[in-house]
């Protein structure tokens, strides 16, 4: 006889069954990492909606379930800086460090919003310059301040730290989101190698000469050494000759010491002031002028019109005026002889006057003559005015050679003289005359020949008068201008 189950054991056997499913889904979803799923989204729900503060709580929560999850660290301490806590997100990053030193995500956060710098040499005593570089996280700032100094520096290159002594440099470095790290200090003592640097000493090395200060570095720049001025270039090369340097000109010489005051070089006059810059197109002490190179102008006009002479010396125009008023009949010392004076005076409308330039300065002599005797000549040096007159003479001179002659007819002698700032200066005399007569005729024969004071053979006269009566080239003047006619030509001067 077949037997039937029972029917409260079918559904006892089926309860169980539903009982096992539903136990188990249970348990399947309340595992941590199910439970973190769902808060997951909660968390991202209220950060959408930007409910910062419910989005802390889910993440704590999440937090209690998995406290290692490292994701969940990252997610929490960046709700925290969105919520505008960034102490608390500093506080929570470090504490996570402390407890989970290994997680380097964790580590790297806080860095990001705690940042904090590397420096490339540690704290200590070194006998070759440090270079000091400093590092921190990406988008971080860094400011220090060393020693000595109360301003505060943004780093951007390395730090030299070159010279003997002790050196503290205080730093910290600035989130991208602007919270500082913390502040630090650092000290270095350089105590540089004596054997292998140079102190307060002149080297001379493959590209040139050097000078070591007392802190062993090779100056560059300007440099004050014993009251004089040194220019290094920026390798540390002693520097010569012309250099520019914020706009001027400096001239070094062989030995680099910069050069003030009046100055020749090369074969040319150059003006540099106190502080050693060369001075172009001006006058100097309103005497001298300096063009657009610095050169001193010589024997030429100036840019403002102005004459200067050889020697550089601005040729005052005062001249025109001691001339003029010559024409015009003021008496001069050579106008004391009255037939001079009468000969210049009665003659100021004839053609009478002309001019010459005799010596080699740029302002002409001025003549007075008929038929170059009897002759007045004039000639202004040295800010006055200095004369000759030849009453029975004439008069030959030459061009810019500085040499007049003169020969007078009573007593057949020749004088040269040539103009300097104490007047006509004579050279030589020549001469030779008779030095006997009977009844007012000279007895034949008797001559006296005499050079420069002395008494000369004939034959010596005549060798004598060759050599220094015989300049080629010798002009005689002519009058050629009236008065009026001169005095416009010095004008136009």
């Amino acid at each position: 006889m077949e037997k039937k189950s029972s029917p409260i054991i079918i559904i006892c056997v089926l309860t169980g069954l539903l009982l096992a499913a539903l136990v188990g889904m249970l348990i399947f979803f309340n595992l941590p990492a199910q439970r973190i799923r769902r808060m997951l989204k909660t968390a991202n729900k209220h950060l959408a909606e930007e409910n910062y503060d419910e989005a802390i709580l889910t993440l704590q929560k999440m937090l209690e379930i998995d406290p290692k999850n490292e994701n969940l660290y990252i997610m929490l301490a960046d709700t925290y800086e969105k919520n505008g806590d960034i102490e608390k997100e500093v506080e929570f990053l470090q504490e996570a460090v402390t407890l989970m030193p290994e997680k380097q995500k964790i580590s790297e956060a806080l860095l990001d919003v705690y940042p904090e710098v590397t420096l490339s040499k540690n704290s200590g005593t070194y006998t070759d310059p440090v270079t000091l570089s400093m590092s921190s996280s990406e988008g971080s700032e860094i400011f220090y301040k060393l020693s000595g100094s109360n301003n505060e520096s943004k780093y951007s290159s390395p730090v030299s730290l070159d010279k003997n002594g002790e050196y503290t440099i205080e730093y910290y470095a600035v989130s991208k989101n602007g919270y500082e790290g913390d502040h630090k200090t650092a000290t270095y003592v350089i105590n540089l190698d004596e054997s292998k640097y140079h102190f307060n000493e002149w080297v001379e090395e493959a590209d040139g000469r050097h000078y070591y200060d007392e802190n062993g570095l090779s100056v560059t720049g300007w440099f004050q050494l014993k009251g004089k001025w040194y220019l290094f270039d920026s390798n540390g090369v002693m520097l010569t000759g012309f250099r520019e340097d914020k706009g001027n000109t400096y001239y070094l010489r062989s030995d680099g010491i910069m050069v003030t005051g009046w100055q020749d070089i090369n074969g040319k006059r150059y003006y540099f002031d106190e502080n050693g810059a060369m001075l172009t197109n001006q006058w100097i002490d309103d005497t001298y002028y300096v063009g657009a190179d610095g050169a001193m102008l010589v024997d030429t006009v100036t840019p403002d019109g102005k004459k200067v002479g050889k020697d550089g010396r601005k040729i005052d125009e005062a001249w025109k005026k001691a001339y003029i008023d010559v024409i015009n009949g003021k008496t001069t010392l050579s106008y004391s002889n009255e037939n001079i004076y009468e000969f210049c005076r009665f003659s100021k409308d004839s053609a009478c006057w002309n001019y010459a330039y005799i010596n080699d300065d740029l302002i002409p002599e001025l003549i007075c003559t008929i038929d170059s005797s009897p002759f007045v000549i004039f000639s202004y040096v040295d800010d006055r005015l200095i004369d000759k007159l030849g009453e029975d003479a004439s008069i030959k001179y030459t061009y810019k050679k500085n040499l007049i002659y003169i020969f007078e007819g009573e007593y057949y002698s020749s004088m040269s003289f040539m103009i300097t700032p104490n007047g006509f200066e004579q050279i030589h005399y020549i001469g030779n005359a008779w030095i006997n007569y009977s009844n007012g005729i000279p007895i034949e024969g008797y001559y006296d020949y005499h050079f420069d004071g002395k008494s000369v053979t004939e034959e010596e006269f005549n060798v004598l008068k060759f050599k220094y009566f015989n300049e080629a080239d010798m002009i005689e003047p002519q009058g050629k201008y009236n008065s009026t006619e001169m005095i416009e030509i010095i004008n136009n001067m």
